[in-house]
């Protein structure tokens, strides 16, 4: 159910925009699988906990190599 809705975000975003989620630390491992799926690894820039229960994790395309949408070819690197 959160792959469409990321695979949508991505496609929503401009190229540096930001995407935080919130969720229980149960969950993390799926989420961090799930961010990678849709934005690559290398735009997963960090997993940070708060107090015992949250977890947040950010993807952006502020890295280095930006995501590329599906269909139209990766921009070169400036």
């Amino acid at each position: 159910m959160m792959f469409p809705r990321l695979y949508l975000a991505r496609n929503l975003l401009c190229d540096n925009g930001v995407l935080v989620a919130s969720i229980g630390e149960h969950e993390v491992d799926n989420l961090k699988r799930l961010f990678i799926d849709v934005f690559g690894e290398e735009n997963l820039n960090s997993i940070s906990t708060r107090g015992d229960l949250r977890i947040e994790a950010s993807a952006s395309s502020n890295s280095p190599s930006p995501i590329s949408k599906p269909g139209t070819p990766p921009r070169p690197k400036t």
